[in-house]
């Protein structure tokens, strides 16, 4: 079973990942054409930002934000709960 808490880091994310706009869980294909969420990686891939946490943006382990499906969003928040998370309107 994959760690949730850890991005990149799905089971098939690897063979999933080749979609445009793949979720940062589990690789599949997140839709741009409606609201969207997006969440901030950090140390160089290896976890997610939290919301009470004070980051450099000039970091160099600062990776940006990655789209996320609600599936995984909702696992994610489950793990943890002050998780970063950006709503983005449709494109």
């Amino acid at each position: 079973m994959s760690d949730i808490t850890r991005p990149f880091s799905g089971k098939r994310y690897f063979e999933r990942s080749e979609a445009l706009d793949p979720c940062v869980c589990c690789g599949k294909a997140v839709r741009r054409d409606r609201p969207f969420s997006q969440v901030l990686v950090l140390d160089g891939g290896a976890r997610f930002a939290l919301a009470s946490e004070d980051v450099d943006h000039d970091d160099n382990g600062n990776m940006g934000c990655f789209a996320i499906g609600s599936d995984c969003l909702r696992q994610l928040r489950k793990e943890l709960p002050d998780v970063y998370v950006e709503r983005k309107k449709a494109e």
